[in-house]
């Protein structure tokens, strides 16, 4: 029939339809293959370049691990903890190439060069390594001299002890000679009119205003110069009368006490009368009994006495 197209003309079209799909699935294989390729590289790249950042860290830490191993104050046993950290680092660098050249993460060449910068930094542990060693060496020499001249220095320590508690005597012997004494006391009430009359009892009335004195003896071995004596008076309460407007606190026996009065004197060795002016507090009143009287001196009670008020 006339209508009907010819049988070559139908194979030819299969045929290329064929081809197209052939080229199509030609071209989207190696596209494949090509991207694939790409990507085993990238990432073979990212673990080289992974790897040597890793190393040459490795690398910065034993270049600072120079200043540890020159530092006097650091421990013997801490800077070979130190360096035992870095070995452990590059052994693990070195199985970590072995696993990525047996996964053919990396080529043979690139581990060689890898491997080729962990050795050179294997070379710089064994020979910080041997510095330890050295040092350890040193160290032991030191602790057997040490202990060989243990019991001559137990004897010197025994004798500088012995020495220093000596001079620790003789110390306080000397501290204890320049203490002042204070002794015998005299006690005068004081009159409006300015008369001063010596008693040693008195009645309760009389005491508006007293003067207190006493006799510093000689002393050689005191210091020269100003002192400042302070006076306490207790009631038979045992009580310190004081005028809180007027009196303050001095230091003695390790912590401050109170004073009823205080006067300044100009001690040059030799035996002198002191007198101290006590005013009666307007807040207190006198009652009958034992008064005590206690005076201080650089810290130090230098004599007490007492007086009656009947």
């Amino acid at each position: 029939m006339a209508s009907e197209a010819p049988k070559g003309i139908n194979t030819g079209r299969i045929i290329m339809i064929v081809l197209g799909a052939a080229l199509v699935a030609a071209l989207a294989f190696f596209m494949y293959k090509y991207y694939d390729l790409k990507k085993v590289t990238e990432e073979k790249d990212l673990n080289i370049e992974n790897l040597t950042a890793e190393i040459e860290q490795i690398e910065t830490d034993l270049d600072d691990y120079k200043e540890d191993l020159e530092n006097k104050d650091m421990a013997l046993e801490e800077k070979e903890r130190l360096l035992a950290e870095k070995e452990q680092l590059l052994v693990d660098k070195q199985k970590k190439i072995d696993q990525l050249v047996k996964s053919n993460k990396i080529s043979q060449s690139e581990a060689e060069r890898l491997r080729g910068k962990v050795e050179e930094l294997e070379f710089y542990i064994k020979k910080y390594q041997k510095e330890i060693d050295e040092l350890k060496v040193q160290l032991a020499q030191k602790e057997e001299q040490i202990a060989t001249m243990g019991g001559t220095i137990d004897t010197i320590t025994g004798k500088l002890r012995t020495t220093q508690g000596r001079l620790d005597e003789t110390t306080f012997q000397l501290e204890t000679a320049k203490i002042l004494n204070a002794r015998p006391f005299y006690y005068y009430r004081t009159k409006t009119s300015g008369k001063e009359i010596e008693e040693t009892s008195f009645r309760v009335g009389q005491l508006d205003g007293m003067k207190i004195c006493f006799d510093i003896n000689q002393n050689l071995a005191a210091d020269r110069g100003a002192k400042e004596v302070y006076l306490q008076v207790k009631g038979p309460d045992g009580k310190i009368i004081r005028d809180e407007a007027k009196s303050g606190f001095f230091p003695a026996n390790g912590e401050n006490l109170p004073y009823s009065s205080k006067t300044t004197i100009n001690y040059d060795r030799e035996a002198m009368k002191v007198c101290v002016t006590f005013d009666k507090p307007s807040t207190y009143e006198y009652i009958k009994g034992d008064y005590k009287v206690i005076v201080y001196c650089e810290g130090y009670d230098i004599g007490n006495s007492k007086f009656v008020v009947k």
